[in-house]
């Protein structure tokens, strides 16, 4: 597994490096030896120059994309808000991927898998993540679980190469003219996406669809 972060990042933010160290010292077993990832990353800048960045991005053969965020929130409420802005980010990297021709299966629907996952272990309560929009996780043995049942039939090659350009244009963009907001390693609450944004992206397509709910095409 290749792994691409900031320096110091990791140090700064515990649970994205407990969730990072679990996911390389499982790779075989999770099947992701070739598999990229990456943390503190500028997945899209919309119109308004507001760029949304995720905590951990995992571009898999055998997964496809995965956008993972960790907080240490406790309640539901809490919960509930840390769901929303991953379901923010969600919405905004599926902007981006279905523009791209090679990744459209056809209107509307992406040629790749992607799904967002919540890891937020010191949540213990079942009420508190449930009818949430994310892949809700509490214990790193969970992710390992909810990662295995996303396995699907490996994307192709240039699937990869296509999704990796996507999300290289997105940092290109950013590293150009960078504007973030929050404090920088207070995990997914430092998210800011303008909503006026996420609404415009979001009318650029119709039959917006959920992770458990999109269609993935493979050849053969």
């Amino acid at each position: 597994m290749k792994i691409s972060t900031p320096k110091d990042w990791l140090k700064r933010n515990p649970l994205a490096e407990h969730l990072v160290n679990f996911l390389k010292d499982n790779q075989q077993q999770l099947k992701l030896s070739e598999a990229n990832l990456f943390t503190n990353f500028p997945v899209f800048k919309f119109a308004n120059d507001h760029i949304a960045w995720s905590m951990v991005t995992l571009v898999s053969p055998v997964h496809g994309v995965v956008l993972f965020e960790t907080s240490p929130v406790t309640c539901a409420p809490e919960v509930a808000a840390c769901d929303k802005k991953l379901d923010g980010l969600y919405g905004a990297v599926f902007s981006l991927l279905v523009k791209n021709p090679a990744l459209a299966a056809r209107e509307s629907l992406l040629a790749t898998p992607l799904d967002s996952i919540l890891f937020v272990p010191q949540v213990s309560s079942p009420q508190a993540v449930a009818k949430l929009e994310s892949l809700v996780c509490s214990s790193l043995a969970e992710v390992g679980a909810t990662l295995k049942r996303l396995e699907s039939e490996p994307l192709r090659p240039d699937l990869i190469e296509e999704i990796l350009a996507s999300l290289d244009n997105t940092k290109s963009m950013a590293n150009r003219n960078p504007q973030r907001t929050g404090t920088e390693g207070k995990g997914p609450l430092d998210i800011e996406i303008a909503p006026q944004a996420i609404d415009f992206d979001l009318k650029q397509w119709t039959g917006f669809m959920k992770p458990h709910t999109l269609l993935k095409e493979f050849p053969g």
